[in-house]
């Protein structure tokens, strides 16, 4: 008797999505100088000199006021007398989002504290937006739009450089680390709505920083792994001994990656 195979009927009643636990996080520890980085040579969509966007689910263990410093998230920054690159990094606890080509800067600096006492050992989504041609910068913290302005608008585009891409730091001869926990991690090399921030923030689930969401250029959930879920391998290097944590944003059971079951065989 031959086979039939019901391919359509198949997808419909047993092809549903069926998710993967999100399970850990990245953990950066500040008095180890902790971070995660990808040389220029090995980067692939990291050297943006246009429109940029950042998410992740961040959880500090202290202010960075209280650490006597400065944190950084990301950046790719080169630091001479013709800067070049882009960084968000705090100023105490004001976040400041900056790119530069040659020397000529724009940046933006959120109007009061980002981080305040109540984000201590709690999850917070960050985002920050950047439209070079109308020199315009958005952050965000769980999807509320954080009051920033600008300090300097002279920036057309933002300058390449052969500097490391970095998380957890905001360049390579500094020493302003991060202290806390990271997941969830995706950069993005076009201006990201404030729906789709939202959507991200209340997915309640850890989401799939692959090559099918749009213009996502790197993508890191670290389960117990530094590597980019994005076609284009920006897999990262451990500086320091960062370790992995079980402490995420959404628990154990918060759906990631779909697996889609085989097609239905009738005799």
């Amino acid at each position: 008797m031959r086979k039939i195979i019901i391919t359509t009927l198949a997808f419909i009643l047993a092809s549903q999505p069926v998710y993967a636990a999100n399970t850990k996080s990245i953990d950066l520890d500040r008095a180890s100088s902790q971070w995660l980085s990808i040389t220029d040579a090995s980067q692939t969509g990291l050297d943006i000199t246009g429109d940029l966007s950042f998410m992740a689910w961040v959880k500090i263990d202290q202010l960075p006021s209280t650490a006597g410093g400065n944190f950084g998230l990301f950046g790719k920054w080169k630091v001479a007398a013709s800067r070049e690159g882009y960084m968000w990094q705090s100023q105490g606890d004001v976040m400041q989002l900056r790119y530069d080509v040659g020397g000529a800067t724009t940046y933006a600096d959120s109007d009061a504290a980002f981080w305040v006492a109540g984000d201590v050992g709690v999850w917070r989504h960050v985002a920050v937006t950047v439209d070079v041609s109308a020199k315009a910068i958005v952050m965000y913290k769980d999807a509320s739009i954080v009051a920033s302005t600008n300090g300097a608008s002279s920036a057309a585009s933002i300058g390449d450089n052969a500097q490391p891409f970095l998380l957890g730091r905001n360049w390579a001869t500094d020493s302003q680390y991060l202290d806390g926990l990271m997941d969830e991690v995706g950069m993005y090399n076009a201006v990201l709505s404030g729906a789709t921030i939202t959507s991200d923030y209340n997915s309640g689930s850890g989401t799939e920083r692959s090559s099918g969401e749009s213009s996502i250029v790197g993508g890191w959930r670290f389960e117990d792994n530094r590597l980019d879920e994005t076609a284009n391998n920006n897999d990262l290097t451990d500086n320091g001994g960062t370790t992995f944590s079980a402490d995420t944003p959404f628990g154990a059971a918060a759906p990631a990656t779909p697996v889609i079951a085989e097609p239905l065989f009738f005799n």
